[in-house]
């Protein structure tokens, strides 16, 4: 064998084990970051999260506000595209992620007005439980401001990125898991 058909050879050789290495070792980056600590802004005083041996998060805080905060921070690292699925299932708008068979439900959705409803919850919810759901909101797009690496793959695989989180969007999830 030729000396530079060896090296094609090798480059080829490299190529294909380098490239799905690369991909893993990328993909790698986004998983939740559990080590460490985060500076944030919205809290009122120092929060920890501490994950046991199941990574199961368990949050000490001074009120209760800075609990929900960091509750928010944590399903933001451990559940992202969950929220994001289930947002988008409240706004009746599967179907962009998962093709036409989703229609039937994106139409029930806006059919039965969970924009409205959500409007009259929020309406008549105390001003405390509007900030504590802003609170949980918060550490939501805390986590989403302080993030780095990659996304979930299910991000990745669908071509979206999730969006800042509101009062409205709790407020629709809310009414969808009220109708199951």
């Amino acid at each position: 064998m030729k000396r530079s058909s060896k090296r094609v050879w090798l480059l080829g050789l490299l190529t294909v084990l380098g490239l799905p290495v690369a991909g893993v070792l990328w993909l790698r980056t986004s998983l939740p970051r559990y080590a460490g600590s985060v500076t944030v802004s919205g809290l009122s005083g120092p929060v920890d999260i501490v994950r046991d041996s199941r990574a199961i998060p368990h949050i000490f805080g001074g009120n209760f506000a800075d609990a929900l905060f960091a509750l928010g921070f944590a399903h933001g690292q451990d559940r992202l595209f969950m929220l994001e699925f289930y947002r988008l299932q409240s706004q009746g708008r599967l179907a962009e992620l998962l093709g036409p068979d989703a229609l039937p439900g994106d139409r029930f959705v806006r059919i039965i007005g969970l924009a409205t409803t959500e409007k009259q919850i929020l309406a008549v919810l105390s001003p405390l439980d509007q900030r504590r759901m802003q609170a949980y909101a918060s550490g939501i797009n805390a986590f989403l401001e302080t993030r780095t690496g990659a996304l979930p793959p299910e991000f990745v695989y669908l071509g979206i990125r999730p969006a800042p989180w509101t009062v409205t969007d709790m407020a629709r999830i809310g009414n969808l898991t009220a109708l199951e």
